[in-house]
């Protein structure tokens, strides 16, 4: 039997996310999404209407970001994660558009069997 890793994550934007302010995330979505799509070990990542999922509106907040993505182990997630330059650029500027939330904004299921 064989199982992957899912993750899921949330931000808040400290501005509506299509505030010029938050450009520099919103211009990279893309790029950023075929890297992980280019990574080894990458699954599936969920989407909405257009190539990302900034249409889905998951919390009532608008402001909240929420992306999913699947992946054959931790291992892959994380050099992809960290390891991964355009994604890791993007993971040091995070505090120019996100803010802090009260709670963990990050989630690793395991055991998904596909």
């Amino acid at each position: 039997m064989k199982y992957h890793l899912a993750e899921v994550n949330i931000a808040r934007f400290r501005n509506a996310p299509e505030d010029p302010v938050n450009a520099g995330f919103m211009d990279n979505l893309d790029r950023v999404n075929a890297a992980a799509e280019g990574q080894d070990g990458f699954i599936w990542r969920f989407t909405g209407a257009g190539n990302d999922a900034m249409d889905v509106q998951v919390f009532p907040d608008p402001n909240i970001a929420f992306n999913m993505s699947i992946w054959r182990d931790q291992a892959s997630l994380m050099s992809f994660v960290y390891r991964n330059n355009i994604h890791s650029d993007i993971m040091r500027r995070r505090k120019e558009w996100f803010g802090e939330l009260p709670r963990d904004r990050a989630s690793l299921i395991t055991g998904l069997r596909l």
